[in-house]
């Protein structure tokens, strides 16, 4: 019966050791594939949480730059009409007393004084007469389209313009 019953035990332990290596295998398999389902849920995860952030930080640089445009808009809007009103002082100070355009010097004060980088006063035909700078006397105005612009002031004393800044064009008399 010793050879029987060893028998059954040899046979036993092989059957436990069979089931033995499948539960380890097994397990070792669920660890794997948690692993890999952890792995895949951070990454998504992080993807996610990047895309969630980029989408914050590209809103933020949206709105700081609709506000800056706003300001900009807000100074340029006001630097017009600062431009408009010293040219209307100007204006006002030629009717009071249009002797100061054969002057030079008043013209250079009032220059200076309005806070301007330069004055120029047309005839009725749109042609530089007057200013501070003698190089653009005889200058007409329809001959170019920087300063074609200003022409319907000629008819109209209501019509203003504060001209979009640009690079100055070389005024050639």
């Amino acid at each position: 019966m010793s050879r029987g019953s060893g028998l059954g035990t040899t046979s036993n332990k092989k059957i436990s050791v069979i089931i033995l290596r499948s539960i380890v295998i097994s397990a070792v398999f669920a660890l794997i594939l948690m692993a890999l389902l952890v792995q895949i849920s951070q990454s998504s995860f992080s993807k996610s949480s990047l895309t969630s952030t980029a989408e914050v930080r590209i809103s933020d640089a949206k709105q700081s730059f609709s506000d800056s445009e706003a300001e900009i808009n807000e100074l340029t809007e006001g630097l017009n009409e600062e431009y408009l009103s010293k040219a209307r002082t100007f204006s006002e100070m030629i009717s009071l007393n249009p002797d100061i355009l054969n002057d030079a010097d008043t013209l250079e004060e009032i220059r200076v004084q309005l806070g301007v980088d330069e004055l120029h006063v047309t005839d009725e035909n749109g042609v530089i007469q007057w200013g501070t700078i003698p190089e653009y006397f005889g200058f007409d105005f329809s001959e170019s389209e920087q300063t074609i612009q200003f022409l319907p002031i000629l008819t109209d004393s209501s019509f203003e313009l504060a001209q979009e800044a640009q690079k100055k064009k070389c005024f050639s008399t």
